[in-house]
């Protein structure tokens, strides 16, 4: 718990902020989200766009981490996401990416079913998912599968 500021690209409507106070800064592209959370959370709220967070300063976070983000965004997208994430992090700094990702299990029809049903459109195998980060980072991921659903998790340390 001695992370400082914190960013959650893609924050939503804000709940995660209850969790870290006014350590938390939230980040997203729709403007009722933000509207809603400013009301209802502690925490800085900015309407904006994760691929490009022009008013957010360089190396300025201990931690960047996204929940569902990635899988909403083209690869092209998702890459700058990643590029922007990794300039607000600061030296030493931790990133956490968890989002969907197609069933590892081929027999797993339902969760492909849902998968492409998602409203996220984006939804990748994880191996094309770790393909969005730049070749010369280094990462730990973990795949957390609970049936019918499979997630990936990425960290990050910012060298």
């Amino acid at each position: 718990d001695n992370a400082g500021k914190i960013l959650d690209q893609g924050c939503g409507t804000g709940e995660y902020s209850l969790l870290f106070g006014e350590r938390y800064t939230g980040l997203d592209f729709n403007k009722d989200y933000i509207e809603h959370a400013r009301k209802k959370y502690p925490g800085i709220f900015i309407h904006g766009s994760a691929v490009s967070m022009d008013s957010l300063i360089d190396n300025s976070f201990d931690v960047v981490y996204s929940v569902g983000l990635y899988h909403h965004l083209q690869n092209d997208e998702a890459k700058k996401a990643i590029e922007e994430t990794l300039r607000v992090t600061k030296k030493g700094g931790r990133i956490l990416i968890i989002d969907a990702m197609l069933p590892k299990n081929p027999l797993n029809i339902i969760g492909f079913i849902l998968r492409k049903m998602d409203r996220g459109g984006n939804v990748r195998k994880v191996e094309d998912t770790l393909k969005l980060l730049p070749s010369d980072i280094k990462f730990k991921k973990e795949i957390i599968s609970s049936y019918p659903f499979d997630f990936v998790t990425i960290m990050i340390d910012k060298e």
